[in-house]
């Protein structure tokens, strides 16, 4: 589901503390299509191939801890939307909560947003190819 990612934290006490942090998809193996078929994410069909070329992206990706990552597994959209809106205070994971489903769509509109919030965060970003 992700991958871990340890880094140092710096505190305003110049001292320093782990933090272990999972990049979990959003939405993994337990994902219907938007007309409600199922398929597996090895077929060649296009709906698969559609759909694999968003399972990574900055869109379906989000922070969690290493605990919520494993407990929140390859469940269904539904199943993880209620695990994060309990157990993260994370706002990045806020934006779950409004969501009744998680298509391919919404993947890009979440993607977008966090791109353009990088963009004007993170001056001279925009300048880089």
């Amino acid at each position: 589901m992700g991958c871990c990612h340890q880094q140092t934290l710096k505190n305003s006490n110049n001292g320093s503390c782990k933090a272990s942090n999972k990049l979990g998809a959003i939405q993994g193996d337990d994902w219907p299509y938007e007309d409600g078929s199922t398929g597996q994410p090895s077929d060649e069909d296009g709906k698969a191939i559609a759909r694999n070329a968003t399972l990574h992206t900055l869109g379906n990706l989000t922070l969690l801890t290493g605990g919520l990552n494993i407990s929140s597994g390859n469940k269904s959209f539904v199943e993880k939307k209620a695990k994060f809106a309990e157990h993260t205070g994370l706002f990045l994971n806020k934006w779950f909560s409004s969501k009744s489903q998680w298509t391919e769509e919404e993947i890009r509109e979440r993607g977008e947003r966090l791109a353009d919030l990088a963009v004007a965060r993170w001056v001279g970003l925009d300048d880089v190819e």
